[in-house]
């Protein structure tokens, strides 16, 4: 055993004792894992501190599937769950991390992003990262050279047009990048296209489940495009694999705030069996299937983060 996973373990107890005596469990949300760290994808970790993060959370959980999240593990530890959110193609970074620890995980897919090989965010991300400094001089935004102001920029953007209907959204994105001369076939393509999906619905660790289509916050869409939206994931990743996906999770996924209870029940008369939020919280046998919570503790370093997770579990969301 690890450094590294012995004191994991050793106060992991303590803490499990002092904050979650009941056992509650877990499951973790990502979206990408890179190959190095990215200032403008602050909250995204590499390969290496994924690894760091398993081997810490190991002795304290049993990783399983999402969906037996809610069912005693054999070896009696609290249940933990990962998945990944909105379907990069550098999730399968991880994948030889989750084999080495034997854990499963699922990816939730905007499926938007497997023709078009980006998301709407990855738009704004991508275009600050190659846009000309002339053009952000002469732009209303705060610049004076610096990469931090870039990044700055990027997050106040994704943060103004998160919440705009998705065609006023991709409209501000599309005038952004028009003036500043940039066309999308400069920007990358990000995101898992259709053979890495049937390829990972073959594989025995990974899950696949629907994140809508063009990644649309249920609640700044009317009733009748939210539908169209889920509808839309389910379908498009039933044709790829060939077998209807069971699991959903809301985008932002904030409860009351980005998706509401007629929301829940679209997604639970579409066919899923079970639907994730955002909500900090353990999970226990009591838990709403169509309001799972998930969470990801701010902690950077892997040791302070599993231990975060075991007292976030003993939380209600």
């Amino acid at each position: 055993m690890s450094f590294l996973s012995s004191i994991s373990g050793h106060l992991g107890r303590f803490v499990k004792e002092r904050f979650n005596p009941q056992g509650r469990g877990a499951i973790l949300y990502f979206h990408r894992i890179l190959e190095r760290n990215d200032a403008f994808y602050p909250d995204d970790i590499n390969s290496n501190d994924f690894a760091n993060l398993l081997a810490a959370l190991k002795p304290n959980f049993e990783f399983v599937p999402l969906s037996e999240i809610t069912l005693p593990t054999s070896s009696g530890k609290p249940p933990l769950g990962i998945a990944f959110d909105d379907g990069y193609k550098d999730n399968l970074l991880a994948l030889p991390v989750l084999e080495s620890f034997n854990a499963p995980a699922t990816i939730f897919v905007a499926t938007a992003g497997v023709h078009e090989g980006i998301l709407w965010q990855d738009r704004i991300v991508e275009t600050l990262k190659i846009a000309s400094s002339e053009h952000l001089l002469n732009s209303p935004f705060s610049y004076q050279g610096k990469r931090r102001q870039r990044v700055a920029i990027t997050q106040q953007l994704m943060a103004d047009w998160k919440r705009l209907p998705v065609e006023e959204r991709d409209s501000e994105i599309s005038s952004l990048m028009r003036r500043w001369e940039i066309a999308e076939e400069d920007l990358p393509s990000l995101m898992l296209n259709e053979r890495d999906i049937l390829t990972l619905s073959r594989h025995p660790l990974i899950s696949l489940g629907a994140h809508t289509h063009d990644h649309a916050i249920l609640t700044t869409v009317s009733d009748s495009e939210a539908k169209k939206q889920i509808q839309k994931s389910h379908e498009i990743l039933t044709s790829i694999t060939g077998v209807a996906p069971s699991l959903f999770c809301y985008p932002n996924g904030k409860p009351g705030v980005d998706f509401t209870d007629e929301h829940a029940e679209m997604v639970r008369s579409l066919g899923f069996h079970f639907a994730y939020t955002t909500a900090d919280g353990g999970v226990d046998r009591d838990v709403d299937a169509m309001k799972i919570p998930r969470f990801l503790p701010f902690r950077k370093q892997a040791l302070l983060r599993a231990l975060s997770t075991i007292k976030i579990a003993g939380e209600i969301a």
